[in-house]
């Protein structure tokens, strides 16, 4: 799971997190690289709770 930091017209950077809801560093990726993006899936809503639990 990820939060995207930022977007230019190439590129988005993601604040990656782990399945424990720790901060595990960022990824910048081509945006025509992009295939498929899910959310709110029920693992991601999952990781959102530890990870705000975790970082408050």
């Amino acid at each position: 799971m990820a939060f995207v930091s930022t977007v230019t017209k190439e590129t988005a950077t993601i604040s990656k997190v782990s399945y424990f809801g720790e901060k595990d560093g960022l990824t910048t990726i081509f945006l025509d690289a992009i295939e498929v993006i899910s959310y709110d899936t029920t693992d991601e809503k999952a990781i959102k709770i530890l990870y705000q639990h975790v970082n408050d």
